[in-house]
């Protein structure tokens, strides 16, 4: 049953005329969506038992956007979720980490991000532009809690939740990447299932031909046999191509 439930998270806008690599990266893209908002649905439970409501209807917020995300999948919009869920995580992160102070080692968050969208895009100016606006955001962090404080107050959970925050990214960046190589995997044995069925077809075709000389070769009288019965024959022919 639970293995039916993943099945139709990950296979969600996958279709059988979509290229073999397309359907890698919804299958990925969909996996990873679906951990990301339980994820989000996690904050939000710590946001309310906390009392910090801003943080929570912020998190459910974007728990609800990756849902929609997941919607657009179905509907085969799929680089339009990728940038949604893309600019989504950038927006969140920053804004997380405004909130929370550095103490929740949020902004390590962000290094999935690029990761992310190297998998998602083939694009090299669009997986450099996100790898920017990463640094970016990391960068402005750093600076901003130089002159400013959190928005909430230092609390000792927050150092606990910071190595939470590290443990999840290590194992969202873990999922990406073994679920892409894993895919890859899949997609090299495609190619040389492929492969040998080619070889296969290409061996029956040629056997074909060679039967079909063997059987010409036996209905056709042989030259020695031509010459026997039609002396002349020969020479009219060669007559004829001169």
């Amino acid at each position: 049953m639970l293995t039916n439930f993943w099945k139709k998270i990950t296979d969600r806008g996958v279709t059988p005329d979509l290229e073999f690599n397309v359907r890698n990266k919804i299958r990925i893209f969909n996996s990873s969506i679906f951990i990301i908002g339980l994820t989000y649905l996690f904050y939000t439970l710590v946001g309310f038992l906390r009392h910090n409501e801003l943080a929570a209807f912020l998190t459910l917020i974007s728990w609800a956007i990756s849902a929609f995300c997941l919607y657009l999948m179905s509907q085969r919009k799929y680089e339009l979720a990728y940038h949604i869920t893309a600019s989504l995580g950038v927006v969140f992160l920053f804004t997380f980490c405004l909130l929370y102070g550095e103490a929740t080692l949020t902004y390590v968050f962000f290094l999935f991000i690029p990761v992310a969208t190297i998998v998602l895009f083939d694009n090299f100016k669009i997986c450099l532009f996100y790898f920017i606006i990463t640094i970016l955001s990391i960068f402005l962090v750093k600076v901003y809690f130089l002159f400013h404080q959190p928005y909430y107050a230092f609390e000792e959970a927050n150092t606990y939740l910071g190595f939470l925050n590290i443990a999840m990214t290590a194992s969202l960046l873990y999922l990406a990447v073994r679920m892409f190589k894993f895919e890859n995997i899949k997609y090299s044995k495609e190619i040389n299932h492929q492969r040998e069925l080619i070889e296969e077809k290409n061996k029956d075709i040629l056997s074909s031909i060679h039967y079909a000389k063997r059987i010409q070769r036996a209905l056709f009288a042989s030259d020695a046999l031509l010459i026997k019965v039609y002396p002349n024959i020969l020479f009219c022919i060669n007559q004829r191509i001169l």
